[in-house]
């Protein structure tokens, strides 16, 4: 299984974008982890393989990706960024990269294996 996390910061027209491309991919073992960052807003919604988490304290964007790391269920991780729309075939060319590597690189976008040290 591969988890994306995204982390949410309030831009809802994007998070929509950003989710429907999610909803697209054609690799078909996949969740979703995300993790709405702002307080003063709650985000509901049922999505296949989506799982919505509102924060209700206020914390910096990495301690909300290592929280999201340790709800992760897949053994290879990647950021989803709540601004970019991902082809349909991004996720198989994530697993494909990683094949056996610790962590790949696709232009801005960071991608690992779990419980690699």
């Amino acid at each position: 299984m591969i988890s994306c996390i995204l982390i949410a910061s309030g831009r809802l027209h994007q998070l929509q974008e950003s989710i429907a491309s999610f909803l697209a991919q054609d690799y078909p073992d996949r969740e979703m982890l995300l993790i709405n960052a702002v307080q003063r807003q709650t985000i509901v919604g049922e999505w296949p393989g989506i799982t919505i988490y509102n924060v209700k304290e206020q914390a910096l964007p990495m301690k909300l990706k290592t929280y999201a790391m340790g709800l992760a269920k897949g053994s290879i991780l990647t950021v989803w960024d709540e601004s970019a729309v991902y082809l349909p075939g991004f996720l198989g060319q994530v697993v494909d990269a990683i094949n056996g590597k610790e962590w790949v690189m696709f232009e801005h976008e960071f991608c690992f294996q779990a419980n690699q040290r």
